[in-house]
């Protein structure tokens, strides 16, 4: 793909951004964790393999290191993930994936679901923190806005008129 840009002359460059954890750093910003952007910022850590020590330490997981990370499958996974791959899914618990969901999609036993998700917000409780915000101002307000002006109003809520699309909401700010 490179070949197809020309250019226009010798002293053009082409610049490759790096897209890794993007969507961890932009979580983290939102929820002022600086101790997750320290850890995405800096090149010698990689925030899936943070997330994948979180989740030996909830599913008891003894010896895990950083290193092995990659190469030590993730126990009763039926996809064969390693730790770090799994490290990954935790992004779906910055969108508000619940024990009961998480269960159905991985296979994995609800009570250990919720031991991960209690875990994981254990280690950032920033994230969960700003969830919480999110939600409630999603429900005062039954809209939410982005920084850019954009808005999204909300009609799912039950009859105590809590919303009832909390990912819509997350995944949206």
């Amino acid at each position: 793909i490179r070949r197809m840009y020309v250019p226009d002359s010798a002293d053009s460059y082409l610049i490759q951004a790096d897209w890794k954890q993007v969507e961890a750093l932009v979580t983290a910003w939102l929820a002022n964790d600086t101790e997750m952007v320290e850890v995405i910022l800096d090149g010698s850590r990689d925030i899936h393999t943070e997330n994948a020590l979180v989740l030996a330490d909830a599913i008891n997981y003894k010896g895990l290191t950083k290193e092995a990370a990659d190469d030590t499958p993730f126990p009763n996974d039926p996809s064969g993930r390693s730790f770090r791959q799994a490290g990954k899914l935790t992004h779906k618990l910055h969108y508000g994936l619940g024990a009961e969901k998480f269960s159905r999609t991985y296979g994995i036993p609800k009570p250990i679901c919720q031991r991960i998700i209690d875990t994981y917000f254990g280690r950032w409780p920033k994230l969960k923190a700003w969830q919480a915000a999110t939600i409630a101002e999603a429900t005062e307000r039954r809209c939410l806005d982005t920084g850019f002006g954009r808005l999204l109003r909300f009609w799912g809520f039950d009859r105590k008129g809590r919303l009832t699309d909390k990912e819509e909401a997350l995944a949206f700010r």
